[in-house]
């Protein structure tokens, strides 16, 4: 069910792309911007239950965003690749998010999160100060679970800091301060 929704948005926002006057302003992902995703955000995470902490490592993917802070001229939607201004400036997002925790099993430290983010600028359009809410369905060993985000980002928001509180997994409940760097 998850997966015809995700490809059913996918295939209304590039039918949106048709035109050749929204092919031109939207970017499209590069060589370059590939390999630089490869390269993880680092993260901090507590299980609440009894107090242990663990680094984390998370690879984001936003492949579908609509902003609705851009002027009427440009189009709103963007898939993989989000220029800061289009994101920052008020926009919602439906992202991938690959995790690894380093802690537990071998099995329990990789998990996946997907879910969707609100972003509102606070700032010069968020280009100096933006904001974000966001909720998550995340799974990892073996079991699913939610989590729920605020995160607040700085320099056209390539620095952030997102907070992610998620209820009890089969890790324990779980506060996570994760540095969220974005290559856009």
């Amino acid at each position: 069910m998850a997966l015809r929704l995700a490809l059913a948005s996918a295939a209304v926002v590039l039918a949106g792309f048709g035109s050749p006057a929204a092919a031109d302003e939207v970017p499209t992902p590069t060589l370059a911007w590939t390999l630089v995703q490869l390269v993880p955000s680092p993260g901090f995470t507590v299980t609440t239950a009894d107090g242990r902490a663990a680094y984390t490592m998370r690879w984001q993917l936003a492949p579908i965003l609509y902003s609705f802070g851009v002027r009427r001229e440009v189009t709103p939607w963007r898939a993989l690749v989000a220029e800061p201004l289009v994101r920052y400036g008020g926009s919602v997002e439906l992202f991938v998010a690959g995790e690894y925790t380093g802690r537990g099993d071998a099995g329990d430290r990789w998990g996946v999160r997907s879910g969707a983010r609100l972003y509102l600028p606070l700032v010069q359009h968020g280009e100096n100060a933006a904001l974000s809410l966001g909720a998550s369905h995340v799974y990892a060993g073996g079991a699913n679970g939610m989590g729920l985000e605020l995160g607040f980002y700085v320099l056209y928001g390539v620095l952030g800091v997102q907070l992610t509180y998620s209820p009890p997994l089969p890790v324990g409940e779980s506060v996570t301060l994760h540095l969220a760097v974005r290559y856009f």
